[in-house]
């Protein structure tokens, strides 16, 4: 299973506990892996320690607060070290971007 939060709330701006959400999806059974869309997160500019909240992968746009416009830069942060296996029984979280790659 994957677990997919924002980092922000884009309503609210309130800021996920990340560490609290990480903790409880690789308590489950079998574990989730976790990933957090960070675009507002780094618009604001808020120090991020990916590696460090533990968690499997982070997704992010610079169309809206990095000014990106309409042909904005999007990125994926894979944690180092999450093999296939590791990281999803059904693939690494990161397969669903393959349909995309030239």
């Amino acid at each position: 299973s994957v677990v997919l939060a924002p980092l922000l709330h884009p309503s609210t701006g309130a800021l996920l506990d990340a560490a609290a959400l990480v903790a409880a999806a690789k308590s489950l059974a079998g574990g989730c892996v976790v990933g957090l869309e960070i675009s507002d997160a780094a618009g604001n500019l808020l120090p991020l320690d990916l590696a460090g909240l533990g968690i499997d992968f982070a997704i992010f746009s610079t169309d809206r607060y990095l000014s990106g416009g309409a042909d904005a830069l999007s990125g994926v942060y894979v944690r180092g070290g999450c093999s296939d296996k590791e990281c999803a029984a059904d693939g690494p979280p990161w397969s669903i971007f393959a349909k995309y790659e030239a």
